[in-house]
Parts: structure tokens; sequence; C-alpha cells
């Protein structure tokens, strides 16, 4: 409870007013008028402040009127934003005016089906008609709760059983406010019954009756005993249990407006049943919030100022320092590109270097091409040279073609030219020893082809390849319209054939 609290009994017009102070009452002022609506809220509220001498700033309102209506629906097994964001739209759907509504609940025992809710649904100007008023005087509108949910305190006080179902009605100025639970504190449904006990028992009592079954309809539970609440109740006991069919007893506290404000007190700000919304709740905290960025921001403005002149007296500064060392930096950049030119040139000696110790080749080819190329015959002509090394010898495969000098003859030149390469290459230091060449008889070569047929000539020409000579007269295979020729004749227009020789060396 707050130190300093001015608590409103305002049910159904009657507006009473307690100072209290550390949990005591130190002034009583109730309005000589009736308080309809919040239209007049505000003068009854500066009223009461004046006659009660009430200094601090905290308000707790107990409020009965038409415009909070209580309603019992059914919700999903959620909880948080997601919950409240289903009561709200359900709540929508139950509201009968047009104005924006405000809501709270209270949380039930299971229905037959699901999980269920109290809620009570009011207009939302209404709500911020009554923070204005307070506001206007300097107050602060925390607390503003029904006379059911300081009922339902008193389930735990009643000598019961802890799971009996009960009905618990409270006289609230010409009206009835009904609260059906358990002794644990759990509560099936809650409702204000716009009638008087007093005037037309008989309308109460059949009401009463109507919301018990009501609770056994929807969570398959029947309460079986009543307790009345306010002055005079005892009288009327006997009377109410001719319409309810069942005990009816009469609690002798609490019973005066002074009474359920004091209960009414030991109810927490921020249980859900609060009909004031957090919003409006956690206003204080949000002035002084305000006021406080409204202050830091005066702070950091004049920080900011102080700051930016000093910077403009810096930057000035650094401005004719920086003048003065633009020939130095200058020069430093000229340094900078000589040094970075070394620094390349460096980095590319650097990776020439690793190439050339990273990628050292056998020297053995390079020097066998460079004899070869001393050594080759004048009549022959290099195509190809192929080495490779395999179990500590050298393979060589040499092509090329013949080409002779000063009109010799062809074949003389091959044949010839082939021996001296390879008498050559024999005699050299590099040990070399031929395995293979080119094939060529030369006096096949210039025979006369039978001219018996086509096909006799071109078997000789298959043979040929078949024997390892690959002669670039070889495409001349069709039937000549002259008659046939020599192999010499057709080829020796070209004056060139291709030869081969393999070899290997240590």
């Amino acid at each position: 409870m707050d130190k300093k609290v001015l608590a409103i009994y305002w049910l159904n017009g009657r507006f009473k007013a307690l100072s209290i102070y550390k949990g005591e009452v130190k002034a009583v002022w109730e309005s000589p008028k009736l308080v309809e609506d919040e239209s007049n809220f505000q003068a009854a509220l500066t009223d009461s402040v004046s006659q009660t001498g009430y200094d601090g700033v905290k308000v707790s309102v107990l409020i009965s009127n038409r415009k909070t209506m209580f309603h019992l629906i059914e919700v999903p097994p959620v909880t948080g934003a997601d919950l409240e964001y289903y009561v709200e739209r359900k709540a929508n759907q139950l509201k009968t005016f047009d104005d924006p509504l405000a809501f709270c609940y209270k949380k039930t025992l299971p229905t037959r089906i699901s999980n269920g809710l109290l809620i009570n649904i009011y207009p939302r100007p209404f709500l911020e008609k009554l923070a204005e008023a307070c506001r206007n005087i300097d107050l602060h509108l925390s607390r503003m709760f029904t006379l059911q949910s300081v009922m339902q305190m008193q389930l735990g006080s009643l000598k019961v059983p802890s799971e009996e179902v009960v009905a618990l009605a409270a006289d609230v100025e010409g009206a009835t406010a009904l609260l059906i639970g358990r002794k644990d504190g759990e509560i099936y449904f809650g409702r204000t019954i716009y009638g008087d006990w007093k005037v037309d028992a008989e309308y109460v009592g059949t009401e009463i009756m109507r919301s018990i079954l009501f609770v056994k309809q929807q969570f398959g539970a029947m309460a079986l005993r009543l307790f009345i609440y306010g002055n005079e109740n005892e009288k009327w006991t006997k009377t109410l249990e001719q319409f309810v069919g069942f005990p009816v007893e009469a609690p002798s506290y609490p019973s005066t407006p002074v009474d359920w404000l004091k209960e009414s007190l030991k109810i927490r700000d921020d249980v859900t049943d609060n009909l004031v919304t957090p919003d409006l709740r956690q206003e204080p905290q949000a002035r002084l919030f305000l006021k406080m960025v409204g202050f830091l921001a005066v702070v950091v403005a004049v920080c900011i100022g102080g700051w930016i002149g000093f910077v403009e007296k810096n930057v000035a500064k650094q401005n004719s320092e920086y003048i003065r060392l633009i020939p130095l930096l200058e020069k430093l950049e000229g340094e900078k590109k000589v040094v970075i030119s070394r620094k390349e040139e460096l980095e590319h000696r650097q990776q020439f270097v690793k190439y050339v110790t990273d990628n050292i080749t056998n020297p053995v080819p390079g020097w066998f091409f460079g004899y070869l190329c001393d050594v080759f015959p004048d009549d022959l002509v290099l195509k190809e040279l192929h080495i490779h090394q395999t179990n500590g010898l050298w393979y060589v495969h040499i092509d090329g073609v013949v080409q002779p000098a000063d009109n010799k003859n062809l074949e003389q030149a091959l044949s010839f030219g082939l021996q001296l390469l390879q008498n050559r290459l024999e005699r050299s230091p590099f040990h070399f020893k031929v395995t293979g060449k080119t094939k060529f008889d030369l006096s096949a070569a210039i025979s006369p082809i039978s001219n018996s047929s086509q096909n006799d000539f071109s078997s000789a020409l298959a043979m040929r390849r078949e024997a390892g000579i690959s002669m670039l007269g070889d495409g001349l295979t069709n039937t000549p319209s002259s008659g046939p020729l020599s192999f010499v004749e057709k080829i020796k227009g070209k004056e060139k054939t291709v030869f081969w020789l393999e070899g290997v060396m240590q």
C-alpha cells in the first residue's frame, strides 16, 4: 500500500472519500449530492481534497455503475500479448457502445470446454475523463476496482470447505454485486444485478439463481450456499432463502463503505482486473521520464555547443598547421613513390628467383636439341622432337620431312640423309642408340606398277603404310587418266616425303 492514498467510494452515484496515511484513515468526507457520471466527478474530487486535507498524489476508486459490464468468455491456451490481443478482439465484439473500449479481466476456473476469463468492458473516454479530472488537480488515478474484486478477497475468510462452491452478494447502493467462487480464491462468475433485495427480494433472488444455474451449465459446478454483505444484512437471510432454495448467511464484515475501501487498498496496482489501463497507470513515470529527457536534452545541447566551439577552434589551428606542413607532405609523397617503385622491383626479382629455383628442369633435352640442330643433314627438315625419361633412359622420337637440295634424287636423299643422321647420333657424346626408323626400299619404290589393275596399285600403297612409310605422295591414290605411273614419278613434283627415327640415350 502507498504511504498516502485518497480512496474514493463511488457506487451508483454515492461519492465518499477517505484520506489514508500509512494505512490509517485520517479524514472522511461524503458528497451531499449524487455524483451521477464523469461530468461532475472533478468537482466532487476537488471538494474531497479540500475537505480531507489530502496532500498526496495517488487516487484509488471503488466503482460500480452501468458503464462497466461483465462478460464470461472462453479463451484458447495462450498468454501474454497473444491473450491480450484475443481478449481485445472478443471485447470489441461484445461491446454495446460506439466509443473505443477499455477492458480488464480476471481468470476464472476452466469451463467445460476451455479456459475462461471474466472480462469487464467500459468506454475508453469514460476512463480518460476520470484520469484527466485527477490530472487537472495534480493527482494521479492509479487504481480503480469493482466491488467484485474486493469480494473475491473475502472468499478465503469463509468457514467452508476449500473447494465448496459459494455465492457472495453485496448491497451496493440500490444494486447487488454478485460473485460465485470457491474458498481457495478461484472464481467462476461475477455480475451486477440492478435491484435491491430490500426493495425486491424476489427479483434479486431469482437473478442470483439464474447466475448459479448459468455457472452450473458452463462449469459443471453448483453453489449451495449464499453469503450476503451490507447493513442489516442478517434481516434478509430468511427472505432470500425462500427464493434461492439453500442456506443464506450474513457475515458481519465488511459492511460499510469504509470497510470496503480499506479492503480494496489491499489489492495490488498491477493486477489484471484494475480498470485503469497500464498506460494511464504509468503516466507519472512517463511524465518524469519526459522531464528527465528534456533536462538531458538541454544539458546535451549545452555540451554540444561548447564542444562545437572547441572543435572549431581546434580545426582552425589544425588547418594552419596543415598549410605549414604541405611542402613536407609533398616531399614525403615523392619519396613514398620511389620506395614503392623499388619495392615493386624487388618483389618482381624475388618472384623471378623463386620461379627459377622452383622450376629447375633437366638440361639433357636442351643439350640434345642443340646438338641435333648442328648435325641434322641438309636434305632433311626437322618437324617434331619428343624426349622423355623413363627408368634412367632418355627416349627420343624424331619426325621430319625430306627436302633434297640441288635437285637430288628424293629416295637417295632420304636414304643417305637418314643413315648420315643415324651415324652422327650414334657417335655423339649422348651414347645414342637407334631403335627404329622409317624403312625405305629404294628398288621397290622406283619399280613400275603393273598394268593389271587399279587394285594392285592401291594394295602396294597399303603395304608401304604398314611397313612404316608415310609419304606425301600417298594422297595420290586415284587411277591416273593417262595410264599407271611409278611411285617416284607420282611424288617427284612435290620433292618431299615424311620420315621418323627413334632411339634411346643415357
